[in-house]
C-alpha cells in the first residue's frame, strides 16, 4: 500500500514499536555448548548454524528446527533449543563408548561406532563358520568310527519309513528322546524334554511297579524315581489350606464375565493312604500324623487320659486323608483346594475344617453353592449338625440346605 499523507504517521509510529521491541531481544544462540560439539551431526532434530547474523554471541551453534531466533536479552537460548539437551547428552555420552550394544539401531552410532560393530559382526561370523567346519569334520569322523554300516536297500526302506510315516509331535520327541538316551554313557547326565517327564509322570503315578519294571528291562528309556520326584515336588506340600491354589483360581474366575461360571461345587471325600511316617528335609518336620486344631487335640489326649490313666499319650499315625475339591458348575476348572491328615474322622472335625474351607474360599472370591459328599455316617451327622434354611415338609429332619456362614445371602446346598 503507497504512503500517503494520512498513513505516514501510522506506519513511523509501527516501525519505531518494532525497532523498540528487537531492541531488548536477543538472537537466540541454539545449543552451542562445545562439550556435545560432536553429536550434532548425528542428532535428527536440529541443523548446525554458523552465524549468519554476523552476532558476537556463537560463532557456530546447534538450533533446533523449531527456533524461536529471538529470546529476551536475559535468555540465552529459546525453550525449543533448551529441549535439545537431553538428546545431545544421551549422544555425547553414547559416542564416548567404545563398544554399544548388539541391538542398537545404527542411526544411533557414531561412524567409529559403526565399523567397530562390522568389524564384530564379520569376526563372529567367521568364527561361526569355523565351528560348523570343525562339527562337520568331528561328526564325519565319529561315523567312521563308530557308524554302522548298513545296506542300500535297508537304508531306502528306513528313509521312506520315516519320510512317509504320520509321525505326531509327541511321537518325534519320544523317538528322539530314546536315540539321545542311548547314545548316553551316564545316565545322570541326561536332559529330558518336558513332554517326556510329563509321560513319564503319568505312568509312574498309574502304577509305581509296573513303571519301573519297564524301565529295567532296557527297552525303553525312562527317567529315574528321583527324577520324577523332584519334578513332582517342586513345589512344597502343605497340609490344611493351599493358599497358592486359591490364588491362582481366584486369578482364573476373574476373567469370567457371566455370574455363573464363578459358582463353584465343594467336593470332599477321604483317601486311604500307608500308613508311615516321612521325614520332611525342608521344613525339618515328621509327616504322617493326623491334623488336630489345639481344642481338638486337648479333647482327645483328655479321654485317653480318662480311659488309660497310667499309659502315654502318643500321637495318631494317619491312615486316611480328607481332600476338598471345588468345581465349576458350568466349566471344567477344578482344582484341589486342602487336604488334612486323619485318622478316624469325627463329625466335629468335618465340621470344623469345612466350614473352614468354605471360608477361605469366599474371601478368595470363589462362590461357593453346594457340598458334595459320600453317604457315610460321619457324613450324615456334619449334615445334621445345621440349622436347615428350607423346613424339610415330611417332618423327618432330613436337612438339604442351610445358610452360608461366610456369604449369609446364599445358601448353601448338600448332595450325598
Amino acid at each position: 500500500m503507497p504512503l500517503v499523507e494520512n498513513s505516514v504517521n501510522y506506519f513511523v509510529d509501527r516501525m519505531v514499536k518494532v525497532v523498540n521491541k528487537v531492541r531488548v531481544m536477543e538472537i537466540c544462540s541454539g545449543y552451542d555448548e562445545v562439550a556435545f560439539e560432536e553429536a550434532w551431526s548425528s542428532c535428527p532434530l536440529g541443523e548446525i548454524d554458523r552465524s549468519p547474523y554476523r552476532e558476537c554471541r556463537y560463532l557456530e551453534t546447534f538450533r533446533s528446527f523449531d527456533c524461536q531466533r529471538l529470546v529476551p536479552y536475559r535468555k540465552w537460548r529459546c525453550e525449543e533449543c533448551q529441549k535439545l539437551y537431553g538428546p545431545l547428552k544421551r549422544r555425547t555420552e553414547a559416542a564416548a563408548q567404545d563398544r554399544r550394544h548388539v541391538n542398537t539401531p545404527n542411526i544411533y552410532l557414531t561412524e567409529e561406532q559403526k565399523l567397530k560393530k562390522l568389524k564384530d559382526q564379520q569376526k563372529e561370523l567367521y568364527n561361526a563358520r569355523t565351528r560348523l567346519t570343525q562339527l562337520r569334520r568331528r561328526m564325519q569322523e565319529v561315523i567312521q568310527k563308530k557308524g554302522d554300516q548298513i545296506e542300500d536297500a535297508m537304508s531306502d526302506e528306513f528313509a521312506d519309513i520315516l519320510r512317509n510315516a504320520d509321525i505326531t509331535p509327541a511321537q518325534s520327541i519320544f523317538i528322539q528322546q530314546q536315540i539321545k538316551a542311548s547314545q548316553q554313557k551316564n545316565a545322570s547326565g541326561i536332559r529330558w524334554h518336558p513332554t517326556m517327564i510329563r509321560l513319564a509322570l503319568s505312568m509312574h503315578l498309574t502304577s509305581p511297579a509296573a513303571y519301573e519294571l519297564l524301565r529295567q528291562t532296557g527297552v525303553v528309556k525312562l527317567p529315574s524315581r528321583r527324577t520324577l520326584f523332584d519334578y513332582s515336588h517342586s513345589k512344597p506340600v502343605n497340609e490344611g489350606i493351599d493358599k497358592v491354589v486359591l490364588e491362582s483360581v481366584s486369578e482364573r474366575l476373574a476373567r469370567f464375565k457371566e455370574k455363573l461360571k464363578k459358582f463353584r461345587v465343594l467336593m470332599t471325600d477321604e483317601m486311604y493312604i500307608s500308613q508311615n511316617l516321612v521325614f520332611q528335609k525342608t521344613s525339618g518336620r515328621l509327616i504322617g500324623y493326623t491334623s488336630l486344631d489345639d481344642l481338638d487335640a486337648e479333647v482327645k489326649s483328655l479321654e485317653k487320659c480318662l480311659d488309660k490313666p497310667n499309659e502315654e499319650v502318643e500321637k495318631t499315625v494317619a491312615t486316611k486323608v480328607l481332600v476338598y475339591m471345588i468345581k465349576g458348575v458350568t466349566n471344567g476348572i477344578k482344582e484341589v483346594v486342602a487336604t488334612f491328615a486323619v485318622g478316624n474322622l469325627s463329625a466335629n472335625q468335618l465340621y470344623m475344617w469345612t466350614w473352614q474351607v468354605i471360608g477361605a474360599l469366599e474371601r478368595s472370591g470363589i462362590a461357593v453353592i453346594a457340598l458334595v459328599c459320600d453317604g457315610s455316617s460321619v457324613n450324615r451327622t456334619f449334615i445334621k449338625k445345621h440349622t436347615p434354611a428350607t423346613p424339610d415338609p415330611s417332618n423327618h429332619g432330613i436337612v438339604f440346605d442351610t445358610w452360608n456362614k461366610a456369604a449369609p445371602h446364599r445358601r448353601l446346598f448338600f448332595s450325598l
